[in-house]
């Protein structure tokens, strides 16, 4: 047993020594992951005040659109009702009412299409601008008229193509239901324009707002990205942290489990030393014993001579 305790002690103290050491180690790390975490949680403040701040950019560009949007959804139904035949029927009118006049006006300002100069009809030398005679070759005699206006650019309307058509929606027979009298088909054309002035309008608002919103959210990515990094930087070392904790734990139980045999070999090797200091006491009472025997038996001849009475 002295030999076992001798060979345990050294095991003990290295479990001592590596136990410590994996302490000093798991302290370092979880100091390292404190500190990453803090910055992970500063960063995820950021992207959330971040994303606040785009949402709040997108509503408002939303909220701004929902006066617009209703207006142009109307006016694309409008067109969408619309057939070549309705076209063609406006193109072949021979004197075409005011009012159908006038919107055809507004859509050739819309679509970029120049008026020629003809004798003012009201008489003199004046020359005027005549939109009529280009809108009947330029675009009512276009077979995609319809689909062009449906794909219309609504959000890159010149400025001058603006300037020029704002007076024609400000006019009070400017307006699809008294047009609708004339010309139906020119009544769905009135509708677009109108839905082309106002979503302008709502566009140049929002345009700023888009472009913070885009500004906002590439800023809100880039953190997002940044921050991922930090948060997989932190889950290695708290996987790592958790590794080790996972070894103190069998470390602690080696050192425990060492500590118990060498508690055990300890007292199992006191009592061996006090049985064999108690038997060696016995030993020598034995021995004394033994030696007054051998005496009593070396003379019980003559004492039993002694004791019949013979010389």
């Amino acid at each position: 047993m002295q030999v076992e305790l001798e060979a345990l002690q050294p095991l003990l103290k290295v479990a001592t020594i590596e136990t410590d050491a994996l302490l000093e180690t798991i302290s370092h790390e979880q100091k390292e992951a404190n500190a990453t975490k803090d910055i992970v949680g500063a960063e995820e403040k950021l992207c959330n005040e971040l994303a606040a701040e785009a949402n709040a950019i997108k509503e408002s560009c939303e909220a701004e659109l929902a006066e617009a949007i209703p207006a142009l959804e109307n006016a694309v139904k409008a067109l969408q009702t619309l057939t070549i035949g309705d076209i063609t029927e406006i193109k072949t009118m021979k004197k075409p009412p005011d009012g159908v006049k006038l919107v055809m006006e507004a859509v050739c300002i819309m679509m970029r299409v120049s008026p020629v100069k003809i004798k003012d009809p009201a008489g003199g030398t004046k020359k005027v601008d005549d939109y009529w005679g280009p809108a009947q070759k330029s675009l009512l005699g276009d077979t995609r008229f319809l689909q062009n206006l449906l794909e219309y650019d609504k959000d890159n309307i010149p400025v001058e193509a603006m300037d020029k058509v704002r007076p024609y929606t400000a006019n009070p027979d400017f307006q699809a239901d008294k047009i609708r009298k004339a010309s139906v088909a020119a009544s769905g054309l009135c509708s677009w324009v109108h839905a082309m002035v106002v979503y302008d309008r709502v566009a140049k608002v929002v345009a700023p707002k888009r472009e913070a919103l885009k500004a906002a959210t590439l800023a809100l990515e880039k953190a997002q990205s940044e921050l991922k990094i930090k948060q997989d930087a932190l889950q290695l070392v708290l996987d790592k942290v958790a590794r080790l904790e996972e070894d103190l734990a069998a470390a602690y139980k080696k050192k425990s489990d060492l500590e118990f045999q060498v508690d055990d070999c300890s007292k199992k090797l006191t009592r061996a030393t006090q049985l064999i200091g108690g038997l060696g006491g016995e030993k020598a009472r034995w021995s004394d014993m033994s030696a007054q025997l051998q005496i009593v038996y070396d003379n019980v001849v003559g004492d039993i001579m002694l004791a019949s009475g013979k010389p």
